[in-house]
């Protein structure tokens, strides 16, 4: 494939997407940027801009045909979350692009699916929590079966929405009550229940070429103490870079069985008693500016260029190795409540990098997506 005289889609224009299209803009393609935003940042820097949700595959199909001869096109994806990776996954399908199959994302992305590949092809590597999948005719004796506290969560929510704590039976019913489903605009038999696992969560960042697991990081993640779990702070290096083997085998494992051809994966484990316990898996970009500062001062890598190498079938450029000694210590502190101007400022002023993600979050939060913003320290080892 050679980039000259063809196109890399980006579904989404957003701050979040920049990256993605200048990565592929640097190497040689044209970009085609996608977004309902008609002042979308990533407008600015896109050969063609297409006005559409991107969640509306079928009419970015057809405006893409309208725009460009879809043969032009090398690849496509989006570096985004949920609905967004279905989208790409339709149109690459469609266009005959590489990707992950529709089928295959819809799998990845229902926890409750990726409990069940575990269960029917266990991987020695990794373990997961007890669970049940949360229906009308559960059992009393089933959910007990669990042990209190258990999870609760949306199967297909992400960001930590829609994540409860049930500490016995009768908050179980009312967190599955209709009235906090209906606020949720959830219905009951789209959560799952799991056994709560105590221990440390890491966040494990690799990218997948040919059905191949490459490790790019392990970082260690802190939340907040109560549901829904917030991210605080992500640390870089790990306490549990020893287990870096360990848990390169037990992806690898997990890229064949769930048949997971290309791309970014974003990891959540609990380690207890040296256990990786799978939290959480998702095909996608990690977000909160670890893809953009975390990646490149701590693996030297550009995430977003390999991504379009891989899409785009242009061998990457990934380092054989991974260092096996950190050169950089690494922290991304995450802001809950908007400090005001003066105390931002004096904030950015003192850290590597920093954004604002949302200038009115709700407090007390309710997933990820209600936090102020988040700095980015590095300091030499």
């Amino acid at each position: 494939m050679q980039a000259e005289g063809h196109y890399f889609v980006s579904l989404g224009a957003g701050i979040n997407q920049v990256p993605l299209i200048l990565s592929a803009q640097e190497l040689g393609f044209r970009t085609i940027a996608v977004d309902q935003n008609l002042q979308a940042p990533g407008f600015e820097f896109a050969t063609v801009q297409i006005h559409e949700s991107i969640f509306n595959y079928r009419k970015v199909l057809y405006k893409l045909s309208m725009a460009v001869d879809t043969q032009d096109i090398a690849g496509i994806y989006s570096a985004s979350y949920a609905h967004a990776l279905l989208s790409a996954s339709y149109i690459a399908e469609h266009l005959k692009l590489r990707g992950i199959p529709r089928t295959t994302m819809e799998s990845i992305l229902d926890k409750s699916q990726v409990r069940e590949f575990l269960s029917v092809a266990p991987i020695p590597e990794i373990s997961q929590p007890r669970y049940l999948k949360a229906l009308s005719g559960m059992l009393k004796t089933d959910i007990e079966s669990l042990g209190f506290p258990l999870i609760v969560k949306a199967r297909s929510g992400a960001g930590k929405h829609a994540v409860f704590e049930a500490d016995k039976f009768s908050s179980l019913k009312e967190i599955l009550s209709r009235k906090n489903l209906s606020e949720q605009q959830l219905e009951a038999n789209s959560f799952m229940l799991e056994e709560k696992i105590q221990g440390d969560e890491i966040i494990v960042t690799g990218l997948v070429e040919n059905f191949e697991f490459y490790l790019i990081t392990i970082t260690d993640k802190i939340h907040s103490p109560i549901p829904p779990f917030i991210d605080i702070e992500h640390r870089y290096p790990s306490a549990y870079e020893s287990l870096a083997q360990k848990i390169l085998t037990g992806m690898q494992s997990l890229v064949k069985i769930m048949q997971i051809p290309a791309g970014p994966i974003v990891a959540e484990f609990i380690i207890k008693d040296q256990n990786l316990f799978l939290i959480e898996i998702s095909p996608q970009v990690p977000g909160e500016l670890i893809g953009e500062y975390v990646i490149p001062a701590a693996a030297g890598i550009n995430l977003y260029t390999e991504i379009v190498r891989v899409f785009t079938g242009l061998p990457t450029t990934l380092p054989k190795k991974r260092k096996l000694k950190p050169m950089k210590q690494i922290r991304v502190e995450y802001i809950i409540e908007n400090p005001g101007i003066v105390a931002w400022e004096n904030m950015l002023g003192n850290a590597f990098a920093g954004r604002v993600f949302n200038p009115s979050p709700v407090n007390p939060p309710r997933s990820n997506a209600d936090r102020f913003g988040a700095l980015v320290f590095v300091e030499n080892i």
